[in-house]
């Protein structure tokens, strides 16, 4: 890949990323907490925010490495997908940073 399909691909994700923040931002949480599903699930399972987060985030993993086996049988799936589950961990991990941050405030100003 050249510097300029890179810098192309980087655009690209960006693009797919500010989406995604806002479209399932306004789907998974509420109007006054962007990090209210993680809150919720993190009660329900009995465990912190960040935990919950990341039992989500295995998820995806897991589906990664369900699409890198299938490389191994010569096998490779359209950009539209391998982008929907990379961009979504990376916004999984823009919202960790966020709770990492809330966390540090809430910790720092008790």
């Amino acid at each position: 890949m050249t510097n300029t399909e890179f810098k192309n691909l980087l655009n690209r994700m960006k693009d797919r990323l500010d989406n995604l923040c806002e479209n399932k931002g306004l789907e998974y949480s509420n109007q006054t907490d962007r990090l209210s599903n993680f809150k919720r699930a993190a009660a329900l399972e009995k465990c912190q925010p960040e935990q919950a987060l990341l039992g989500m985030v295995t998820k995806q993993i897991v589906s990664i490495y369900d699409m890198v086996d299938k490389l191994c049988e010569n096998f490779a799936y359209p950009n539209s997908v391998t982008m929907e589950k990379t961009g979504d961990i990376i916004v999984y991990m823009i919202l960790l940073q966020a709770l990492f941050e809330e966390r540090y405030e809430r910790v720092n100003n008790d």
